[in-house]
């Protein structure tokens, strides 16, 4: 599998309820945000049927304004290193493919090339789930996992999340937002038993 420094392939909100509020971002985060928020909501509120969503529009920003320990937990293991996510073939089957996410102007990110069938796939449902790899010798799970859960955002090269994006392969890209619908942190005690810690967005929680 050819790598670059990142890889880039295998590499409406509910009624009532109001929007994660924003206290932490920059102003370039925050105008980052504000589109990422508007097609989160316009994929939930779909009547057409044509593709699935998620009503949930919390990013990254968000995500660590709320929660910073679990987000810096949450980038020390991301950070340079290959990770697993999960989408939906055009099926309904699960896909589990390697990304390289980063993270610039309050957004999570990953790409895949632009000849991958992810791209029809996603399109059609975007939600999608991503747990970080244990160095290969940690059997015993000292290093601790991270994992999110929810919707992919098509975003152009001009993005300040992609010009800030690491690396430049020798082959066309497709990038993606990620919102934050969930987000686990688990570390193991002594006995190895895991220990949780959770966030889920405001819209999440309040669902029945």
């Amino acid at each position: 599998m050819g790598r670059s420094s990142m890889l880039g392939h295998g590499p409406s909100a509910n009624s009532g309820v109001p929007p994660p509020r924003i206290t932490g971002a920059t102003c370039s985060q925050r105008s980052s945000i504000a589109p990422a928020r508007r097609y989160w909501r316009a994929r939930a509120s779909n009547s057409s049927g044509s593709a699935v969503g998620s009503a949930i529009v919390a990013t990254w920003a968000e995500f660590e304004d709320a929660e910073p320990d679990l987000a810096a937990f949450a980038r020390e293991r991301m950070k340079g290193r290959i990770v697993y996510q999960a989408t939906l073939r055009l099926d309904g089957g699960p896909r589990v493919h390697p990304v390289s996410p980063w993270i610039a102007a309050g957004q999570m990110c990953v790409s895949f090339r632009d000849t991958s069938p992810k791209l029809r796939e996603v399109e059609r449902d975007a939600r999608y789930a991503l747990h970080t790899a244990l160095p290969r010798k940690d059997h015993g799970g000292d290093f601790g996992e991270f994992m999110a859960r929810g919707s992919l955002e098509p975003i152009d090269a001009s993005h300040p999340a992609v010009l800030a994006r690491p690396g430049e392969p020798p082959y066309g890209l497709v990038h993606y937002a990620c919102s934050i619908d969930e987000a686990v942190v688990t570390e193991y005690s002594d006995d190895e038993m895991p220990v949780y810690r959770r966030w889920k967005a405001p819209a999440v929680r309040s669902s029945p």
